[in-house]
């Protein structure tokens, strides 16, 4: 999967997981991110929707059956 997802995005999904945004409750705030990454907090969510995306436009679909 080397190339799904554009660097910008693999910064910001890093970031956001390395700070602990993805934890419940979250670790760090939209405007911390984008603090640290120099963005605005609607930029930080915009790349946080795209990577996922990115990487699950570009994953072959499972042909076995197995998570039918």
């Amino acid at each position: 999967m080397h190339g799904v997802i554009p660097d910008p995005q693999k910064e910001t999904l890093v970031r956001a997981s390395d700070r602990g945004y993805f934890e419940s409750p979250r670790q760090v705030t939209m405007e911390e991110l984008g603090d640290e990454l120099g963005m605005s907090p609607q930029a930080v969510v915009s790349r946080l929707r795209l990577g996922p995306k990115h990487i699950l436009e570009n994953t072959p679909p499972e042909t076995d059956g197995s998570n039918q």
